[in-house]
């Protein structure tokens, strides 16, 4: 659900086994009858993504730097790249291997190509933008 949620599609493969349907699936869209809306899993990165880009960028005090794309930059790059860094490293603990009667063997796993350009660059964006409103609300504030 956490890649799903961040539009990276889960492989499924299989060995001595047939796959039906498309071997790249995100179980989200399309979701009938879910107790949660899809919707709430797809806003909750975006969000979550939003407020730590202003959060950092209220931290970051005295090292801000006088133009907003810059400092924008420098807060969405940070993240992204640690984003990406744990995203990569837990795609192959949420591994999921199953074992058919028939000897078969079938996986489903992040698609790695996908999860590596999508977080990190969501995190880019978002985690910018909130930067950016954090930078021009400090400057409202203080009256500049």
């Amino acid at each position: 659900m956490l890649y799903n949620a961040h539009h990276v599609p889960t492989l499924v493969t299989a060995s001595d086994a047939e796959v039906y349907g498309s071997a790249a699936r995100n179980v989200l869209y399309g979701a009938q009858g879910a107790s949660i809306p899809p919707i709430v899993y797809f806003l909750i990165p975006i969000v979550s993504l939003l407020v730590v880009g202003a959060l950092f960028e209220r931290y970051r005090g005295d090292a801000r730097s006088d133009s907003l794309l810059e400092e924008a930059a420098l807060v969405g790059t940070g993240i992204g790249f640690g984003y990406v860094a744990t995203g990569f490293a837990g795609s192959f603990v949420f591994v999921r291997t199953v074992m058919f009667d028939g000897g078969g063997e079938g996986q489903a796993a992040p698609a790695v190509l996908w999860l590596l350009i999508l977080l990190f660059f969501l995190p880019l964006l978002l985690a910018s933008l909130g930067a950016a409103a954090r930078y021009l609300y400090a400057d409202w504030a203080s009256g500049a």
